[in-house]
Protein backbone atom coordinates (compact mmCIF):
# COMPACT_ATOMS: atom_id res chain seq x y z
CA UNK A 1 0.00 0.00 0.00
CA UNK A 2 2.66 2.61 0.70
CA UNK A 3 4.90 1.94 -1.70
CA UNK A 4 1.83 1.96 -4.49
CA UNK A 5 1.09 5.52 -2.69
CA UNK A 6 4.25 7.44 -2.58
CA UNK A 7 5.26 5.80 -6.98
CA UNK A 8 2.08 7.42 -7.74
CA UNK A 9 2.70 10.95 -6.33
CA UNK A 10 4.91 11.52 -3.39
CA UNK A 11 7.84 9.54 -3.31
CA UNK A 12 9.43 8.02 -0.58
CA UNK A 13 11.07 11.22 0.22
CA UNK A 14 10.78 15.00 -1.10
CA UNK A 15 13.02 17.94 -1.22
CA UNK A 16 11.09 21.43 -1.19
CA UNK A 17 11.64 25.44 -0.29
CA UNK A 18 11.15 25.95 3.14
CA UNK A 19 7.11 26.13 3.44
CA UNK A 20 6.19 24.95 0.07
CA UNK A 21 4.45 21.94 1.10
CA UNK A 22 2.13 24.02 3.45
CA UNK A 23 1.72 26.66 1.18
CA UNK A 24 2.51 25.27 -2.32
CA UNK A 25 3.12 29.01 -3.96
CA UNK A 26 4.63 29.12 -7.25
CA UNK A 27 7.61 31.80 -6.35
CA UNK A 28 8.53 29.01 -3.61
CA UNK A 29 11.07 26.82 -5.26
CA UNK A 30 14.33 25.15 -5.52
CA UNK A 31 16.66 27.58 -7.88
CA UNK A 32 19.46 25.73 -8.22
CA UNK A 33 18.30 21.99 -8.64
CA UNK A 34 20.91 20.40 -10.95
CA UNK A 35 23.58 20.85 -8.13
CA UNK A 36 20.81 19.74 -5.78
CA UNK A 37 20.48 16.38 -8.00
CA UNK A 38 24.14 15.86 -7.62
CA UNK A 39 24.55 16.17 -4.28
CA UNK A 40 21.25 13.72 -3.27
CA UNK A 41 22.98 11.06 -5.88
CA UNK A 42 25.61 10.27 -4.54
CA UNK A 43 23.55 8.90 -1.36
CA UNK A 44 23.86 4.90 -1.63
CA UNK A 45 20.14 4.04 -0.93
CA UNK A 46 18.94 6.12 -3.31
CA UNK A 47 17.25 4.24 -6.50
CA UNK A 48 15.93 7.45 -8.49
CA UNK A 49 15.33 11.07 -8.19
CA UNK A 50 13.37 13.09 -10.71
CA UNK A 51 12.54 17.27 -10.62
CA UNK A 52 8.55 18.25 -11.08
CA UNK A 53 6.93 21.69 -10.81
CA UNK A 54 3.37 21.96 -9.98
CA UNK A 55 0.69 24.26 -10.51
CA UNK A 56 -3.35 24.45 -10.51
CA UNK A 57 -4.80 25.63 -13.79
CA UNK A 58 -8.28 26.17 -14.90
CA UNK A 59 -8.23 23.61 -18.23
CA UNK A 60 -10.55 23.78 -20.84
CA UNK A 61 -11.63 21.89 -23.98
CA UNK A 62 -14.16 22.63 -26.15
CA UNK A 63 -17.31 22.27 -24.01
CA UNK A 64 -16.03 22.51 -20.30
CA UNK A 65 -13.63 24.31 -17.81
CA UNK A 66 -12.29 22.37 -14.45
CA UNK A 67 -10.02 23.16 -12.22
CA UNK A 68 -6.25 21.04 -13.14
CA UNK A 69 -3.52 20.26 -11.24
CA UNK A 70 -0.71 20.03 -14.20
CA UNK A 71 2.30 18.64 -12.96
CA UNK A 72 5.84 19.37 -15.68
CA UNK A 73 7.83 15.94 -15.45
CA UNK A 74 11.01 14.43 -16.76
CA UNK A 75 9.66 11.44 -18.97
CA UNK A 76 12.60 9.32 -18.58
CA UNK A 77 12.70 9.57 -15.01
CA UNK A 78 9.47 8.90 -14.84
CA UNK A 79 9.41 5.79 -16.27
CA UNK A 80 11.86 4.59 -14.22
CA UNK A 81 10.00 5.74 -10.52
CA UNK A 82 6.38 6.38 -11.00
CA UNK A 83 3.56 4.53 -11.77
CA UNK A 84 1.81 6.72 -13.71
CA UNK A 85 3.36 5.89 -17.19
CA UNK A 86 1.65 2.13 -16.69
CA UNK A 87 -1.22 3.10 -16.10
CA UNK A 88 -2.41 4.22 -19.85
CA UNK A 89 -5.39 3.32 -20.35
CA UNK A 90 -5.64 4.79 -23.83
CA UNK A 91 -2.99 6.34 -25.98
CA UNK A 92 0.63 6.58 -24.82
CA UNK A 93 2.93 8.54 -22.34
CA UNK A 94 4.77 10.81 -22.72
CA UNK A 95 8.78 11.09 -24.17
CA UNK A 96 11.57 13.36 -24.51
CA UNK A 97 10.52 14.72 -28.29
CA UNK A 98 7.22 15.77 -26.70
CA UNK A 99 6.42 19.95 -26.09
CA UNK A 100 3.04 20.57 -25.77
CA UNK A 101 1.59 17.51 -25.34
CA UNK A 102 0.08 16.25 -21.85
CA UNK A 103 -1.66 12.96 -20.76
CA UNK A 104 -4.43 13.40 -18.23
CA UNK A 105 -6.40 11.51 -15.48
CA UNK A 106 -9.70 9.14 -16.90
CA UNK A 107 -12.23 11.32 -14.48
CA UNK A 108 -10.53 14.97 -15.58
CA UNK A 109 -10.92 13.52 -19.33
CA UNK A 110 -14.74 13.08 -18.89
CA UNK A 111 -15.60 16.13 -16.91
CA UNK A 112 -13.55 18.35 -19.63
CA UNK A 113 -15.45 16.26 -22.65
CA UNK A 114 -11.79 15.76 -24.30
CA UNK A 115 -10.25 12.45 -25.67
CA UNK A 116 -6.87 11.77 -27.41
CA UNK A 117 -5.87 14.44 -30.02
CA UNK A 118 -7.75 16.69 -28.06
CA UNK A 119 -6.74 19.81 -27.87
CA UNK A 120 -6.90 21.03 -24.26
CA UNK A 121 -5.66 25.01 -23.16
CA UNK A 122 -4.42 25.89 -19.92
CA UNK A 123 -4.62 28.90 -18.17
CA UNK A 124 -2.97 29.88 -14.79
CA UNK A 125 0.06 31.95 -13.26
CA UNK A 126 3.58 32.25 -14.26
CA UNK A 127 6.35 32.39 -11.07
CA UNK A 128 6.74 35.74 -11.85
CA UNK A 129 3.23 36.58 -11.53
CA UNK A 130 2.44 36.99 -15.42
CA UNK A 131 -0.41 34.88 -16.81
CA UNK A 132 0.67 31.27 -18.10
CA UNK A 133 -1.05 30.14 -20.96
CA UNK A 134 -1.05 27.30 -23.46
CA UNK A 135 -2.26 24.86 -26.09
CA UNK A 136 -1.31 20.96 -25.24
CA UNK A 137 -2.73 18.14 -26.86
CA UNK A 138 -4.02 14.79 -25.24
CA UNK A 139 -1.84 12.14 -25.84
CA UNK A 140 -2.35 9.71 -23.22
CA UNK A 141 -5.24 9.31 -20.35
CA UNK A 142 -4.61 6.70 -16.98
CA UNK A 143 -6.11 5.56 -14.56
CA UNK A 144 -4.85 4.89 -11.64
CA UNK A 145 -8.20 3.57 -9.43
CA UNK A 146 -7.90 6.40 -7.19
CA UNK A 147 -10.99 8.96 -7.90
CA UNK A 148 -9.15 12.09 -6.49
CA UNK A 149 -6.38 11.85 -8.40
CA UNK A 150 -7.54 10.57 -11.47
CA UNK A 151 -10.06 13.46 -11.48
CA UNK A 152 -8.00 16.54 -10.98
CA UNK A 153 -4.52 15.87 -12.62
CA UNK A 154 -2.65 16.41 -15.56
CA UNK A 155 1.21 15.78 -16.83
CA UNK A 156 3.34 17.86 -19.66
CA UNK A 157 7.23 17.50 -20.27
CA UNK A 158 8.87 19.68 -17.46
CA UNK A 159 10.77 21.66 -20.03
CA UNK A 160 7.13 23.10 -21.65
CA UNK A 161 6.16 23.72 -17.95
CA UNK A 162 9.17 25.88 -17.62
CA UNK A 163 8.55 27.89 -20.36
CA UNK A 164 5.03 28.32 -19.48
CA UNK A 165 5.28 29.07 -16.53
CA UNK A 166 8.57 31.39 -16.75
CA UNK A 167 10.01 28.94 -14.50
CA UNK A 168 13.66 29.73 -15.31
CA UNK A 169 15.06 26.50 -15.01
CA UNK A 170 13.55 25.80 -11.49
CA UNK A 171 11.57 23.31 -9.97
CA UNK A 172 8.99 23.03 -6.98
CA UNK A 173 10.22 19.85 -5.54
CA UNK A 174 12.61 16.92 -6.06
CA UNK A 175 11.14 13.74 -5.81
CA UNK A 176 12.94 10.42 -4.60
CA UNK A 177 12.57 6.69 -4.49
CA UNK A 178 14.56 4.57 -2.39
CA UNK A 179 15.26 0.58 -2.67
CA UNK A 180 14.27 -0.09 0.59
CA UNK A 181 11.23 1.68 2.75
CA UNK A 182 13.08 1.83 6.05
CA UNK A 183 15.80 3.57 4.31
CA UNK A 184 13.76 6.80 4.24
CA UNK A 185 14.07 7.85 8.04
CA UNK A 186 18.07 7.88 7.49
CA UNK A 187 18.27 9.14 3.93
CA UNK A 188 16.21 12.50 5.40
CA UNK A 189 18.21 12.89 8.25
CA UNK A 190 21.36 12.20 5.98
CA UNK A 191 20.31 14.62 3.14
CA UNK A 192 19.06 16.98 5.84
CA UNK A 193 22.95 17.06 6.74
CA UNK A 194 23.73 17.26 3.06
CA UNK A 195 21.91 20.20 2.29
CA UNK A 196 21.93 22.42 5.63
CA UNK A 197 23.59 25.26 3.42
CA UNK A 198 21.09 25.42 0.73
CA UNK A 199 18.38 26.50 3.14
CA UNK A 200 16.14 23.33 1.93
CA UNK A 201 13.32 20.88 3.10
CA UNK A 202 13.74 17.18 3.14
CA UNK A 203 10.27 15.29 3.87
CA UNK A 204 9.56 11.49 4.43
CA UNK A 205 6.67 9.88 3.01
CA UNK A 206 5.28 9.74 6.64
CA UNK A 207 4.95 13.72 6.88
CA UNK A 208 3.70 13.84 3.06
CA UNK A 209 0.77 11.37 3.43
CA UNK A 210 0.14 11.56 7.02
CA UNK A 211 -3.47 9.96 6.66
CA UNK A 212 -1.78 6.85 4.46
CA UNK A 213 0.47 6.30 7.81
CA UNK A 214 -3.01 6.90 10.04
CA UNK A 215 -4.73 4.81 8.36
CA UNK A 216 -2.18 1.70 8.37
CA UNK A 217 -1.88 2.35 12.35
CA UNK A 218 -5.63 1.96 12.40
CA UNK A 219 -5.17 -1.30 10.38
CA UNK A 220 -2.95 -2.92 12.80
CA UNK A 221 -4.91 -1.46 15.52
CA UNK A 222 -7.82 -3.30 14.57
CA UNK A 223 -5.71 -6.74 13.66
CA UNK A 224 -4.47 -6.89 16.99
CA UNK A 225 -7.92 -6.55 18.73
CA UNK A 226 -9.35 -9.18 16.34
CA UNK A 227 -6.41 -11.29 16.86
CA UNK A 228 -7.15 -10.74 20.82
CA UNK A 229 -10.83 -11.87 20.40
CA UNK A 230 -9.85 -14.63 18.49
CA UNK A 231 -7.63 -16.14 21.36
CA UNK A 232 -9.82 -15.74 23.77
CA UNK A 233 -12.57 -17.37 21.76
CA UNK A 234 -9.98 -20.46 21.12
CA UNK A 235 -8.85 -20.86 24.58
Amino acid sequence: MIDSSVRLNTGHLQIVAPGYHERPEMRRVIDDPDTVMKVVSNLDTIEEISPRSVSFVLASGDKRSRGVMVTGVVPAREYRMSSVPNQIIEGRYLNAQDRAAGVIGTLAAQNLQIGIGDECVILGSGRDGSIAAAVVEIIGIYKSGIDEFDGSTMQIPLQEFDTIFSMEGSVHRLILTLENLSDSQPAAAELRGDLSTKALQVMTWEELTPGLKQSIELDLISGIIMYFILVVVVA
